[in-house]
Parts: structure tokens; sequence; C-alpha cells
């Protein structure tokens, strides 16, 4: 531990670790329940009510939460945010969006469980809450949430993970820091399998613009979904096994195009030039 905290105190390439990222992040949902606490009394005071469950709240909570200590990690490790960005083929592009709306779609299957068991956590009313505010629900949901999620995920903590373990263990222990931060029963298996695609995505190519494509693609996808804008019985409502064959080979396809963009693609043509973060092919990713 007192190892740990001394590395909290100087710049260096190689933060966080894994248990340095436990610790920000017990720090993030601190940070969290003080700032929706603080907006919820502020509010009242002014007469207006609102509910931890304000598509409101919940951004100003996020940007509030993430922003600094993403700011925080930017001037320990000396890596900007535009360090983690780079040129994207159309290929990869094309990759990320189809990869993020086949999780999506193959999420179906556990919302249908979830239903089946009466919604035990009152979870989904919850969520209902959360989209009942169209305008503020998508700018939280489909802009800010992964957009800052993933300079902090991908962009700091598996960036750090890969400079101390492996490729496969650095995507695993971020992948599960990701699903587990997001506490919810809705969201945690979904969260997972999205994270290894982000997290794959973000190392194969070398920049988090990809990754950031594919997680607004999955909230865009589930948001317009709950919101009853697309076929409820092909995207959430029906048959669980269509849905998980078709989500996975949706995945399966942003694979392939993955695979073919990393064969062709080059710091000349497009991709990042930071070597000592992308990776030539895909299966170096694991």
């Amino acid at each position: 531990m007192k190892k740990t905290l001394e590395r909290f105190s100087g710049t260096m390439d190689d933060f966080p670790r894994f248990g340095e990222s436990v610790l920000l992040l017990l720090a993030y949902l601190f940070i969290q329940v003080v700032l929706t606490v603080v907006v919820i009394v502020a509010t009242e005071l002014a007469g207006v009510e609102v509910s931890g469950s304000d598509p409101r709240v919940l951004g100003l909570v996020l940007i509030g939460s993430i922003g600094p200590i993403t700011l925080w990690l930017r001037q320990r490790t000396s890596t900007g945010f535009l360090d983690m960005l780079g040129g994207v083929t159309a290929l990869t592009a094309l990759a990320a969006v189809v990869g993020g709306a086949g999780v999506a779609v193959s999420s179906g299957i556990l919302v249908q469980a979830l239903d089946f068991a009466g919604d035990p956590l009152g979870q989904k009313a919850y969520f209902e809450k959360v989209l009942s505010q169209v305008f503020f629900a998508f700018g939280t949901v489909v802009v800010v949430a992964p957009i800052l999620e993933e300079i902090l995920f991908r962009g700091y903590i598996l960036r750090g993970f890969r400079k101390n373990y492996t490729n496969r263990k650095a995507l695993l222990l971020s992948t599960f820091l990701f699903a587990a931060i997001h506490m919810s029963l809705y969201q945690l298996v979904p969260a997972f399998l999205a994270g290894i695609l982000f997290g794959v995505l973000a190392i194969v190519t070398g920049t988090i613009v990809p990754s950031m494509l594919a997680h607004m693609t999955m909230n865009f996808v589930g948001f317009m979904a709950a919101r009853g804008h697309l076929n409820s019985r092909i995207f959430l409502w029906g048959d669980g096994i269509v849905l998980l064959v078709l989500g996975l080979g949706m995945i399966g396809t942003c694979v392939f195009l993955l695979s073919l963009s990393s064969e062709a693609g080059s710091p000349e043509n497009g991709q990042s030039a930071d070597v000592s973060i992308g990776e030539d092919n895909i299966g170096n990713a694991f």
C-alpha cells in the first residue's frame, strides 16, 4: 500500500496499475455520491425538484467525477488527451460501429432474462426514469458517457495496464473494472462484453477513437430501442437466441473488418503513429 501511495505522488508513464486503478475508481464513486447529494440539495433549495435518476443530474455528476480524475491522470502520466487520438480508416470506423451495435443487440437476451425475473432490484424502472427526458438523456447516454469513459478506461487505465502486464491480462483487468463500475445487473454482462471489444479496438488501432465510436453506437442502439424507436421484436424483446446469434454475428463481422483494416493500415494511411500502443494485427491484442 505504501508503495502504491508513493506512485501517486510522481509522474510516471506506466501509471496506473490495477491496485492504483481500484483506488482511483473508489475516489470516482465517492465524488459521484457527493456531487449527486450536492446537486439535489442545491436544486431543492432553488425550488426545483430532481432525483438521482434525472439525466441532467447524471450528466453533471459524470462530468464532475470523471473530469477531475482524467485531468489528474494527464498530469501524472504526461499523456495528453490528443495523444490518445489518431486517424482511423473508414474500414476501422465501420468495424467499430458494427461491433458496438452487435453488443447492444446481443444484450437483448439479458434484458429478457431480467424481465422474466420480475426486475427484482427495480433497475428497469430506474433506466426508464433516466430516459424520460429525451434530450438530456441522449446527450448523457450517447455522447458524454462514451467520451469520458473511453478517455478514463481505454485512454489511461488500459494504457497503463499494458505497460505493466501482458495484453491479455491488461485487457481482462481493465474490462473487469469497466463492468464493475457500472454496478447494474442490466449492464454488468453487456459492459464486460463491450469492454473486451473496446479494449481490442484501442489496442489494435493505437487510438481510442474507434472505441468511442463503438461505445456511442452501442448506447445509441440501446437508447433508441428503449425509447421504442426501433422494432422491439428485433432489438430487445424478440427471441433471445436470435438476438444472441445476430449480435455475436455482428461482433464477428467487426473483428473481421478490423483484421482487414489492421493488415492494410499504417501510419501513412491514417492509423496512429504511436507504435508503442498500436498493434500490427488483431491477434497481438491477446
